[in-house]
Parts: C-alpha cells; sequence; structure tokens
C-alpha cells in the first residue's frame, strides 16, 4: 500500500485535514475545490484518471450546521456521491464520512415514492442526501464503499469562529466564563483518532460496510468542557441555562478506541498557540 494514490475530498475542512496527517503511508492528493469541485463529473473524472486514484476518502460537505440546513446542501451531497459511484470501477476502496445526522428524524417530509420506504426522514437536507447516499451502497451492493458514520467529532483544525467547542476551548484560555444554553450527551470521537482509524480502514483487507465511528462511552459537553477547565487551570465558569439534556448517541463503536486525556491536552496544546487563538 506504501504511496498508493488516495483522494481526500475535504481536505481543507476540519476532518479532511486531520486524515491528511494521518496518511503518511499513501500519496495524498488534497485538492481545493478551486482545483477539483467534486460536483462536477467531468472535472472529477479527468482529475481520477490524471493521478490514477485508486482509494477516495470522500469528507466533502457542507461543514457548519447553518450550511447543512441550506437548500442547496442537498443537491451538493448527492450529486458527489453519485459521481463517485459512477467511477467506482477504478478504485478499489471508497471511505465515505457518514453522519448520525441520518437518524435525527421527524415525520415524513416528502411524498415522492421513492421516498415511501422510510417511516421517518432526517430533519436536514444533510442528513436526509446522507440516509439516501448510505442506502443505495447498501441497497445496490458497492462491495468496495464503506460508510463511516461520525455523531460528534472534535479536534484540531476546527474553526472556534464557527464551532461550539473550540470556541468554549478558547474562553477557558482566556479564562472568560462558558455559557451554553443546555448540555448534550454525545457519542463522539477526536478527530486524530478518527483520522487513524481511516488509515487503518485503506489498508484493512476485510471490513464491514457500515461504522459507527465514537468511542463506547457517551459523554457530556459539560463534562468534556469541565476536563478542559481542570487541564488549563481555567477559573472560568461553565453555566448551563437551561437543564434539558440533548442525546446524540450511537449503539455502535470503535473497538481499541477511547476517550482519554491525552487528547484534550494536544487539544489545548493546539489552540494555545497563538497563530490559532487569533
Amino acid at each position: 500500500m506504501n504511496n498508493a494514490p488516495v483522494l481526500v475530498t475535504g481536505a481543507h475542512g476540519f476532518l479532511g485535514h486531520n486524515v491528511v496527517e494521518a496518511l503518511n503511508d499513501f500519496k495524498v492528493f488534497a485538492p481545493p475545490r478551486s482545483e477539483l469541485d467534486c460536483r462536477e463529473f467531468g472535472e472529477l473524472s479527468d482529475y481520477v484518471a490524471r493521478h490514477a486514484i485508486r482509494f477516495v476518502v470522500h469528507c466533502a460537505g457542507p461543514g457548519t450546521q447553518p450550511k447543512r440546513e441550506e437548500a442547496g446542501c442537498f443537491d451538493n451531497i448527492v450529486g458527489m456521491f453519485f459521481n463517485l459511484v459512477r467511477l467506482r470501477a477504478r478504485f478499489e476502496k471508497v471511505i465515505c464520512v457518514g453522519t448520525g445526522h441520518e437518524f435525527l428524524a421527524r415525520g415524513s417530509l416528502s411524498n415522492l415514492p421513492c421516498l415511501k420506504r422510510y417511516r421517518s426522514l432526517p430533519e436536514n437536507p444533510y442528513g436526509l442526501a446522507k440516509l439516501i447516499c448510505n442506502n443505495f451502497m447498501h441497497e445496490h451492493g458497492l462491495a468496495n464503499f464503506i460508510n463511516v458514520r461520525i455523531f460528534y467529532a472534535f479536534g484540531k483544525h476546527e474553526d472556534p469562529n464557527a464551532r461550539l467547542l473550540p470556541g468554549a476551548i478558547s474562553h477557558l484560555l482566556e479564562h472568560k466564563d462558558v455559557s451554553l444554553d443546555h448540555d448534550a450527551l454525545l457519542s463522539c470521537i477526536y478527530a486524530t483518532d478518527f483520522a487513524r482509524f481511516i488509515a487503518k480502514l485503506l489498508i484493512a483487507e476485510r471490513y464491514g460496510a457500515c461504522y459507527h465511528a465514537c468511542y463506547r462511552q457517551p459523554i457530556r459537553l459539560s463534562a468534556l468542557l469541565a476536563q478542559v477547565k481542570d487541564l488549563c487551570g481555567s477559573s472560568s465558569q461553565i453555566v448551563i441555562k437551561d437543564p434539558r439534556c440533548d442525546v446524540y448517541t450511537s449503539a455502535g463503536y470503535l473497538s481499541g478506541f477511547q476517550h482519554s486525556t491525552k487528547n484534550l491536552v494536544e487539544l489545548l496544546e493546539y489552540y494555545a498557540q497563538p497563530a490559532v487563538a487569533s
């Protein structure tokens, strides 16, 4: 597998950046969208042929929560996925980053006949698009496609201005109080551990069709922040406005990975850097 060419889509986003750092044994292609737009089949086909791509880690997506609600999100997610499906004969393995949003469901959102078999549908376009892509993999037996579903990830390369946890960590490092609207119980994973798992999955001879990328034990967001507060010796207060606690958990988990203080220490060192903090 040494120097096997692998394309990482969304490589300049949060998860993609972490994945690129973990693929030391591969020849990694990590083009920005200005160089490769995976929504355009011709561009993707030419790029794959030109670089003899054998593996794909498909991290490209809308990113932050507000973008997941935008009307074009559904078309973009489904379009990129089916462009990869059309090229499936060229790949040994395609790992698609899925989401727990597939399970955040409410009553039926559509009267389309093709969706009648679902009891309920995800509450946002992002989750609905990922559900359709994942089901297509299973129903059509795409043996070289794997879905790795994330419920909550945190780690290096998150935008402190766009995501809750890195913003809260920045506040704790500056000894500012942190205010949460309410708590949440999360099946989570540190992004570096997620990236290590992806690297292992790329070289695995046997693998399943779907994985839940999270630790065995869920953790409360407030507990995670309390650990960070203790580690950095912050004098900040963590205030929770509403006593309710959202539950965002998975029955599945990754064996061999567990939440550790070491991860939080690494994360604090990362966010303590002036270039990141600014």
